[in-house]
């Protein structure tokens, strides 16, 4: 049987570098996915979360 890993929990910070790094560039989620160690499909769902980071 497969164990699942634990969530990993990124602080504000690392969130709102992760989206300026994406949204200040012409890079790909990709890129900046690997970049910063995390999975493209999780960069993208930080782009969606509230605003209420700033």
């Amino acid at each position: 049987m497969l164990e699942n890993k634990p969530r990993r929990q990124f602080s504000k910070d690392f969130k709102i570098r992760a989206v300026e790094l994406l949204l200040n560039g012409d890079r790909t989620v990709k890129s900046v996915a690997r970049e910063i160690g995390v999975d493209p499909s999780s960069l993208r769902n930080l782009t969606w979360e509230p605003v209420c980071l700033f």
